[in-house]
């Protein structure tokens, strides 16, 4: 049985009819009702409180999406006048699932949802959910993945590098080499990070097979 004060309303999502049931203080928690009785209850997380309408899908999901298809990703862009370190968190899927990367714009607060030719021969058409402002980056994205790292040791080891690159940007005396530095040694490439060593494709343990 449900108690506390709750707002009823209908939607759809996914082409499933949606009962969304806010309970009690409506940023923290609700239950979601789909068509056919199942039902699913959870604590809406409280980063970006204000920035961001409830989505119907949780922090374990999201995880779950970033883990597989998410992507940590830095660029520097030099010219003749400045260099400008550009931030991007990113996402991509088949054009089935954009409704999954709108979801991830609510979730979030923030972000966009843009579409992605591919011409390549057997190559679908796709969408791809990024956030490129670094406000949002430092301020929703960060926080978020912060409390929940990525399960999966290469995305977690991505986002680790990325967060330094963003606490690197907040100095007054920015270090360009050592944000070039930490750039490549995102991705598995071959660089040094510490004390690691990583190159794609080489073993944990070169020593057992």
């Amino acid at each position: 049985m449900v108690s506390g004060n709750h707002n009823d309303k209908i939607f759809n999502w996914m082409d499933e009819t949606v009962l969304l049931m806010t309970l009690g203080d409506p940023t923290r928690q609700m239950c979601v009702t789909f068509k056919g009785g199942k039902s699913a209850c959870f604590i809406v997380p409280d980063f970006c409180q204000g920035r961001r309408q409830t989505s119907v899908i949780d922090k374990n999901y999201v995880l779950g999406l970033v883990d597989g298809e998410g992507s940590f990703n830095v660029r520097v862009n030099r010219n003749r006048r400045r260099v400008r370190v550009e931030l991007k968190f990113s996402l991509k899927l088949r054009h089935q699932d954009k409704k999954i990367l709108d979801e991830l714009c609510t979730f979030f607060g923030c972000g966009n949802v843009y579409i992605q030719r591919d011409k390549r021969k057997n190559h679908s058409l796709c969408y791809r959910y990024e956030v490129q402002n670094k406000k949002h980056i430092t301020e929703c994205i960060i926080p978020f993945f912060e409390k929940n790292p990525p399960k999966i040791p290469s995305r977690k080891r991505d986002f680790m590098l990325f967060k330094e690159i963003t606490e690197e940007l907040k100095k007054e005396t920015i270090d360009l080499q050592r944000i070039e530095q930490l750039k490549k040694a995102m991705h598995w490439g071959l660089a040094v990070y510490g004390k690691t060593v990583c190159a794609v494709g080489t073993p944990s343990n070169p020593g057992k097979g």
